[in-house]
């Protein structure tokens, strides 16, 4: 109690205790007609316990303090207290001590006399909260209840009322209220279970997200789950007139196929490592594959068969149904339009394996499947693949971010997962190949989640693939924006500056490969590095080409290590090739590059020759990723370039003296062809007009302009010379590498 406080109070007056001489000059009148204080009593308290004897006994001064203290009747006087008690007095005396203190007369019934009794303390009540006064001093209140019947010590020294008018603020549920709505939900659990028409309501589980933040169940975690009755799945609570329908049955016929064992070695060996598109074993494919129709299982052979190279022929009684691997396509294509969730989850994986596996074929048809004249157009598969992909995923959980964990690696959801990774990277190769960003996918792929699925290689495989989607997305909108002062450059031009930080950042996973093949995976990491690396730089390094040399040098140096040692092809073979070479051609315009640039280019012809060479001795199961119509049109291009350069030199004899020596000269036979080559590549289609003076169009998107200023802010700080040939890198992304060589662009009005 603070000194603000002592001042509040009038001082309590302080009586000393009675003596025995004071019992007997009559002075325990005073004792008896008032109401004792707290310090009052426990004094006659210690009095009595230091007495000795009981209260029926007597003391040495002949005083009774016990029963003094208790009875204390107006009536009594000196005399009466002075004598012994008669018999009467004694009884009644006993008899009004039987009573408790708070029924005694002359006590304070809020006072317990009772110090000593245990028993008597445990029976005491007390209140959980102060009154208004004491909570205002801030001392300790001793009401025994809240409704001011009895007052406190406090408020009766004060002269106040002992009231309780402040509202009690809340510090949580009740005591017992937690229980009781323990009881309750179990109740209506118990009542709900036998209706079939809803779900039993349950509360939140822990972690899941509360959907009304502001209603305090929710937030205490007591909110029952939103139930629907058109969720409930029971079919006899449909409304009458609905039919729900049955799966169609297109082929009754379950008769289980067998798979060539050839076919699945090669497929393993050679696509499973890096694209793990089926299955890891043999005995979950062939029980996913027998849960479908004949016709369905023998389109999936169709797939398998045409991709890994088996000689049809040798097994063409397997088929009934399925014609031709034509047949198959226009089947496969037929019913995936219908939405996906008329088939059950085996059939759906099995039909997006099937096209998984056509998507992979694609390139082997070289630039006639662009057009519709071999198979179908690998763009059509994609999105068709992608919807089916997608919704079938979606459905188990696998395009979150935080996915369901099954330690069956070869489970529904984890072959689904598997499959939409290998349907991302393919994709996302083929959109950079053609500028195509209508079929890139916003999903992550890749990282720790991923590898477990789909092993260490093709994460890493997604990892690279990541990159093509930010640079298609950022530069193909706008050809050379990374060049430009603006803002939008500017930003375009640090983000990609910062993927060359986070590709050289990415983890190692050379020599990690199951089969232990170390120089496979190794090499395939250092190309799609280089090549992505490539794609970048392209875009930064525009006024300073010999960073986008350096790295299209790498790329063709790494394709021509892994042919000359045999390596296994892989469908990035491609990718890595035609747009090193295709780099290599648009510098070697540049006369300060072009030595290097067609030293870099014969190594490219002798990997086409390589590639030909292999092609000539390919037997069944054989190299299963060859794609000979690419390689003739990347050759195609080699020459008419190298005769565009020499054409240059003739007529400026001093440009190869002074700067750069000539290209590699060409026979007469190759020059005739030239002109025939060109035609072809611009869709001429072999008929070349007799008085076509110009010759084709260039395929290398070259700028020579005097009064370029240079743009780059990073690159560049002051304007190139005069009579400088600058290449515009960036318009090959834009265009589509693939497109260049397949004459596409040609046709496209300028």
């Amino acid at each position: 109690m603070n000194s603000r406080e002592h001042s509040d109070m009038p001082p309590a007056p302080s009586y000393p205790s009675p003596n025995a001489a004071q019992m007997g000059q009559g002075t325990m009148q005073y004792y008896t007609n008032r109401q004792l204080t707290t310090d009052e009593l426990l004094s006659a308290e210690l009095s009595r316990e230091n007495s000795g004897p009981g209260i029926n006994d007597g003391s040495s001064n002949g005083v009774h303090h016990g029963q003094s203290m208790v009875l204390g009747s107006s009536n009594a006087t000196g005399a009466d207290i002075g004598r012994p008690p008669s018999p009467d007095q004694h009884q009644q005396q006993q008899h009004m001590l039987s009573f408790p203190p708070s029924q005694q007369v002359g006590v304070d019934p809020n006072h317990d006399l009772s110090y000593g009794d245990q028993s008597a303390r445990r029976k005491r009540t007390k209140i959980s909260r102060a009154c208004d006064e004491c909570r205002r001093k801030k001392v300790r209140c001793d009401a025994s209840s809240e409704s001011g019947v009895e007052t406190c010590s406090n408020c009766r020294r004060l002269g106040v009322v002992c009231q309780f008018s402040r509202v009690p603020m809340k510090r949580g549920p009740s005591k017992g209220y937690i229980k009781e709505l323990a009881e309750r939900l179990h109740t209506l659990e118990t009542f709900n279970a036998s209706i079939s028409w809803t779900q039993p309501l349950t509360p939140l589980d822990a972690g899941e997200n509360a959907t009304d933040p502001f209603n305090p169940a929710v937030v205490a975690g007591s909110a029952p789950k939103p139930g629907n009755l058109f969720w409930a799945g029971n079919d006899s609570d449909l409304p009458a007139g609905l039919d729900i329908p049955d799966m169609p049955k297109h082929d009754e016929d379950m008769t289980p196929l067998s798979v060539d064992e050839g076919a699945l070695n090669a497929y393993y060996e050679k696509v499973h490592s890096i694209l793990p598109i089926l299955p890891n074993t043999k005995d979950r494919l062939l029980g996913l594959l027998h849960q479908c129709s004949r016709e369905v299982q023998e389109i999936f052979l169709y797939s398998l068969y045409t991709l890994t190279r088996v000689d049809i022929d040798r097994l063409a009684g397997t088929f009934e149904r399925v014609t031709s691997y034509d047949n198959a396509q226009d089947l496969l294509l037929y019913y995936t339009r219908q939405p996906a969730l008329v088939r059950s989850t085996g059939v759906n994986l099995i039909w997006l394996q099937s096209i998984l596996l056509m998507i992979l074929d694609c390139d082997s048809r070289g630039p006639d499947n662009f057009v519709l004249k071999d198979g179908i157009p690998k763009q059509t598969l994609i999105q068709s693949a992608t919807k089916l992909g997608a919704d079938l995923a979606k459905s188990l959980g696998q395009l979150k971010a935080k996915r369901t964990t099954d330690p069956d690696v070869d489970s529904e959801a984890n072959l689904a997962r598997r499959s939409w990774v290998a349907l991302a990277i393919l994709t996302r190769w083929y959109a950079v190949s053609v500028a195509d960003t209508s079929v890139l996918g916003t999903h992550e792929i890749g990282g720790r989640e991923d590898e477990r699925v789909v092993g260490t290689v093709a994460a890493g495989i997604a990892s690279y693939s990541s990159f093509l989607s930010e640079i298609l997305t950022l530069a193909a909108a706008e050809p050379n924006v990374c060049q430009s002062n603006t803002g939008i450059g500017r930003v375009i031009s640090a983000n990609l500056a910062a993927s060359l930080e986070r590709l050289s950042g990415l983890d190692d996973f050379r020599g990690t490969s199951e089969d232990g093949s170390y120089g496979f995976v190794e090499s395939l990491q250092n190309q799609l590095y280089w090549t992505t690396r490539l794609l970048i730089k392209r875009h930064i390094f525009v006024y300073s080409p010999y960073e986008i040399i350096f790295s299209a040098e790498e790329v063709i140096n790494e394709l021509h290590k892994a042919t000359t040692q045999s390596r296994q092809s892989t469908p990035f073979d491609l990718h890595s090739l035609a747009l090193a070479t295709m780099t290599l051609l648009e510098a070697s315009v540049l006369p300060e590059h072009a030595n290097e640039c067609w030293d870099a280019l014969s190594k490219v012809e002798e990997i086409l020759d390589l590639r030909q060479k292999r092609a000539l001795q390919r037997t069944e199961f054989g190299d299963i990723f060859h794609t000979e119509s690419w390689d003739a049109k990347i050759r195609l291009f080699l020459e008419w370039r190298r005769t565009k350069s020499q054409e240059t030199q003739l007529h400026d004899p001093n440009l190869g003296k002074a700067e750069s020596a000539p290209p590699p000269v060409v026979g007469p036979n190759e020059q005739r062809s030239l002109q025939h080559l060109a035609d072809l590549a611009v869709g001429a289609e072999g008929s070349v007009a007799a008085n076509a003076s110009p010759p084709p169009p260039s395929a290398i998107p070259s700028t020579e302009n005097h009064h370029m200023p240079a743009a780059s802010p990073n690159l560049a700080s002051a304007p190139p010379p005069q009579g400088r040939i600058v290449v515009d890198f960036t318009l090959l992304t834009k265009e589509g590498y693939l497109n260049v060589f397949a004459g596409l662009i040609y046709r496209r009005s300028r």
